[in-house]
């Protein structure tokens, strides 16, 4: 197979997928020469809001999440 250049992708717009460690990460290309990247998505766990961000936002989140374990 050969090796893509970055050039390539405006001359031949299209999609490429990467392997990553979280999983399969995806760019599309477009004529004008933008480039999309699609990222998975990450569960969201709601949890407690830290120490000091309501004084430092001013006002109070009505939640908070995290993501990752």
């Amino acid at each position: 197979m050969g090796e893509t250049k970055s050039h390539q992708f405006r001359e031949d717009p299209g999609t490429v997928r990467f392997s990553s460690r979280s999983g399969i990460l995806t760019a599309h290309t477009d004529h004008d020469g933008t480039i999309t990247l699609d990222f998975p998505a990450a569960p969201l766990t709601e949890t407690a809001a830290p120490d000091l961000l309501a004084e430092s936002l001013g006002t109070s989140p009505e939640a908070t999440y995290r993501t990752g374990t």
